[in-house]
């Protein structure tokens, strides 16, 4: 129930974006990711997508590869 709760209008929310630069050194593209993921007030239900620049990879796999 919590979880149709929590995912219900999801697809209606704005999407959370998170932009790495390929280019850039292992550690840069990590404190990228800290940064993102230190927000403060962000609604984490919302539909989330990964842009790898540099890389032609798009879709799912992008995600699978950050995780």
């Amino acid at each position: 129930m919590f979880q149709t709760h929590v995912a219900k209008d999801a697809d209606q929310k704005p999407t959370l974006k998170l932009t790495l630069d390929m280019h850039v050194t292992e550690e840069d593209r990590e404190r990228s990711i800290i940064g993102f993921y230190e927000q403060t007030n962000v609604d984490w239900t919302r539909p989330f997508e990964v842009e790898l620049k540099g890389d032609c990879a798009i879709g799912d796999g992008v995600k699978k590869y950050l995780f």
